[in-house]
């Protein structure tokens, strides 16, 4: 997209920081000499920290304070895991792939989200509360669409929920943004670098990240710049990767930029605050020409030095976020905050010479708009039980089209108002037993203009429908001892249609009738148990998803409206084994069923790129010194081949691999803390999730990384 965008955020980040910085200066002066020698001692940090996880704090969350009954399953990542997830890549579709159950792998390298799903369905990705998917036409590029730099921390609700509104039927992904924490100012400086161990020439892919936090007073703001130019990606024989493994976008070759700012004020009760977020990576690169491989004979595709083919211009993602609120603890007894934003999204995806007639290159273009308000109202009744009410409104426009980059439409531009009440109330009826319930009313409205469809040529007339929905949820815990609580819950979400894909289809006898844009609503049950001791957590949750509108993309890219059922079990553990281990880990396994023929019974399984094979994840954390810590963290993804006979896109075999990584870091006072973290230590040769999916492209399948490293030295000061 444009660079005028990049100078007015720019801009809007310099204003951010110079308001704030005298406050910030004379906050400096009072600053402990000894913070700069502060650092993490362990990956996971301290039993503070840890038992936070359990807490929301976050403004932008419309999740529970504490999530210690919380009826259904919620990951929370904290500062710190995320501060050890940077030690080996700056990539959020790897850190979530690790540490959220029931998630789909992600391809390293890749700059898509195509084939991570949580239990089996599509989730909602949301930044500060703004929603940043396009669900009018996926272009599922969402989870990686900003630096973990940037990142506080990120809440995952795991099952469908319409908490946040329209797309979350798997669950939804909230990115929390930055927030400083202490008093004076702090300064935060990064540099390091990549490099491959299987192939170091021309794999350097060198970063350097700058931040500055502070607060005064009632003052208080956040600063934060990331680069990196990232070279060839080489696998574990040495050879190159195409720079878009699977065809759907990658970060090799590319330049990377990512800005952030935020500036608050706090006056008694009240507090306004404004950020600005910016991302974008661009590939440039030399390794054009692809080499198909034979995803039959195992044979990976290979690239090779070559122009772009004339007409194609170099992939990229784009994604700028600006949010504005105010906030106050009580008007009229309830705490009140009103939030305004705007989101702007641009995915470049590759350049195919045969898919489209005389070959064409498409692109997704996205702006949002929308406010939403959170009224919290304390429940007390006297004598009686007491919780809290939180209700509300949401207001959102999105418009979405997915022309080609030399004009023409594939899918027009499509524009959806929607509008919605909430109102989501948690009662303690008794020490033990708690209730939950809520409900959500949305009225949508889509409207699309007349096209030429690109495949028929034919003349599409313009359309409009509306229709809205009512979602529900409600459950229920019960604390069968002190630290171990049983938790039962009933929760829907909804996605609207993928109109996008719908209409990139289009003929002249086309039936756009309510049927097909209708949202698919997903109706999520769900049981467990979760145990919160004072070094030891688990929980146990077992799952079940149904949808009489289903959202699967069949293999010619046409979107089945099919009855879908999915069910499954995850399972957690983490705990303290002395003062210096930490030890954590996880089992998803999940499965589901579609209705194939349109006959009313679910007669075949659900395609892979849907249902994820089975995951099990093992971290484990040791303090070796006061300055050393290490940590040890395996991945394994397993097989999956229920199909009797390949039959759609997603249906063929996948193979199980493992991958470890490993990291170690020195806290070294006032020099600093120095990190280095080697990925797929063994050097695993394996073809990803996403390769076997589009093994039935030659010029897709495309083997995972061979063993990297990733060094850096960041100071505090």
């Amino acid at each position: 997209m444009n660079f005028e965008r990049l100078e007015k955020l720019v801009l809007i980040t310099s204003l951010f920081c110079c308001s704030a910085f005298p406050f910030a200066i004379a906050a400096a002066q009072d600053q402990d000499a000894d913070d700069a020698a502060a650092g993490q001692a362990s990956a996971f940090g301290d039993d503070e920290a840890e038992m936070d996880r359990i807490t929301v704090q976050a403004p932008m969350s419309r999740l529970p304070a504490s999530l210690d009954t919380f009826p259904g399953s919620v990951t929370r990542i904290d500062s710190a895991e995320i501060e050890a997830g940077q030690a080996l890549q700056n990539d959020a579709g790897s850190l979530l792939t690790l540490l959220v159950p029931g998630m789909g792998e992600a391809a390293r390298g890749s700059a898509s989200n195509f084939e991570q799903t949580i239990r089996g369905r599509k989730a909602a990705v949301l930044i500060d509360g703004v929603p940043i998917s396009t669900p009018l036409r996926d272009g599922r590029h969402d989870v990686r669409s900003l630096s973990l730099s940037a990142l506080d921390s990120v809440e995952v609700i795991r099952g469908a929920s319409a908490l946040y509104g329209n797309g979350g039927v798997g669950g939804v992904i909230n990115y929390v943004t930055r927030q400083p924490r202490e008093q004076g100012l702090r300064w935060t400086t990064r540099v390091g670098t990549e490099v491959s161990l299987t192939e170091p020439g021309d794999s350097l892919a060198p970063f350097v990240q700058q931040s500055v936090a502070g607060r005064q007073d009632n003052l208080d703001f956040v600063g934060d710049a990331f680069f990196q130019r990232t070279n060839s990606l080489f696998d574990a024989d040495g050879d190159r990767i195409r720079p878009s493994p699977q065809g759907q976008g990658g970060v090799a070759d590319s330049d990377i930029v990512s800005l952030f700012g935020k500036v608050g004020r706090s006056f008694g009760p009240q507090r306004l605050e404004a950020s600005a977020l910016y991302f974008r990576k661009e590939q440039d690169s030399d390794f054009n020409r692809i080499v198909l491989g034979d995803p039959a004979a195992g044979i990976k595709t290979r690239v090779e030095r070559g122009e772009l083919p004339a007409g194609a211009s170099e992939p990229s993602d784009e994604n700028l976020v600006l949010q504005a609120s105010w906030s106050h603890e009580d008007v009229l007894g309830s705490a009140l905050r009103l939030q305004g934003f705007y989101q702007s999204l641009e995915n470049v995806f590759d350049y195919f010479p045969a898919f489209f007639p005389g070959g064409g290159q498409s692109a997704i273009d996205s702006t949002k708009y929308g406010a939403r308000l959170d009224i919290t109202t304390a429940l007390d009744f006297s004598a009686g039980p007491s919780g809290e009410l939180l209700w509300g409104l949401d207001l959102l426009s999105d418009e979405t089209a997915q022309p080609l980059v030399d004009g023409r439409i594939w899918a027009p531009g499509i524009e959806q108002d929607s509008a919605a009440v909430f109102a989501q109330a948690r009662l303690e009826l008794t020490d033990r037993l708690g209730v939950s319930g809520g409900i959500r009313h949305e009225q949508i409205d889509v409207s699309f203009p007349s096209f030429q469809a690109l495949f028929s040529g034919d003349q599409v007339d313009a359309g409009e429908t509306d229709y809205d929905t009512t979602t529900v949820n409600a459950g229920l815990s019960f604390r069968l001892a002190d630290p171990l609580v049983a938790f039962a819950g009933y929760s829907e979400g909804f996605s609207v249609a993928e109109v996008g894909a719908i209409l990139r289809q289009a003929g002249e006898e086309t039936d756009f009738g309510l049927a097909q844009l209708e949202a698919s609503k997903v109706r999520n049950r769900e049981i467990g148990l979760r145990w919160h001791g004072d070094d030891f957590h688990a929980s146990i949750a077992a799952f079940e998803t149904r949808s009489s509108l289903g959202t699967t993309i069949t293999s010619d890219l046409r979107v089945a409206r099919q009855k879908e059922e999915t069910w499954g079990i995850e399972v957690t553990a983490e705990g303290r084994l002395s003062e210096r281990l930490r030890v954590s880990g996880s089992v998803s396994w999940i499965d589901g069923d579609r209705d194939a023929d349109g006959d009313g019974s679910l007669d075949r399984p659900l395609p892979s790129n849907v249902i994820p094979p089975v995951k099990v994840v093992g971290v484990l954390d040791y303090d070796l010194s006061a300055v050393w810590a290490a940590r040890l963290q395996a991945r394994y993804s397993g097989s999956r081949d229920p199909f009797d006979q390949v039959l759609a896109f997603g249906e063929s075999p996948i193979d199980a691999y493992t991958l470890v990584d490993a990291s170690v870091s020195a806290n070294l006072a006032q020099l600093g803390r120095l990190t280095l973290g080697i990925n797929n230590l063994f050097n695993k040769d394996y073809f990803p999730l996403a390769s076997q999916l589009f093994d039935c492209c030659a010029d897709r399948f495309s083997a995972g990384p061979g063993r990297s490293a990733r060094i850096a030295w960041t100071m505090e000061y």
